[in-house]
């Protein structure tokens, strides 16, 4: 699972450099990222992992985009994450309020993991 994770790491740095080139200027955000990457990830663990993505409703609500659970012999490690993509200048914004309810998500993300007794993870 490491070298899935490290492999699709390497090629999404890669194309998001890429798609910051002047000659390029294709769009490459953070929903195109996490879905290409999660539908990558699930088909390559189908029974290692199991994934549940949120809806934006859901997303304002918990701070997430998907939740999964990686399955070992003896633990199954909970994870509630949120994905993020660094900009052309190399920012990170981890600061973000959510509009209905004027929360950071970040906290929003901490508060219902912890509530619900998973792990909150930023994925980058």
């Amino acid at each position: 699972m490491i070298s899935t994770f490290l492999e699709l790491g390497n090629s999404t740095s890669r194309n998001l450099e890429f798609s910051h080139r002047p000659d390029v200027q294709v769009s490459y955000g953070e929903e195109t990222i996490t879905e290409s990457n999660l539908l990558e990830i699930r088909r390559r663990h189908e029974n290692r992992i199991t994934l549940h993505t949120f809806s934006k409703q859901k997303e304002a609500k918990v701070g997430a985009d998907w939740e999964w659970h990686i399955v070992g012999h003896w633990r199954t490690l909970k994870m509630r994450v949120q994905a993020k993509r660094l900009y052309s200048n190399n920012l990170l914004r981890v600061r973000h309020k959510v509009g209905s309810l004027g929360k950071q998500q970040r906290d929003l993300l901490i508060q219902g993991a912890q509530k619900d007794g998973v792990k909150p993870l930023y994925c980058i």
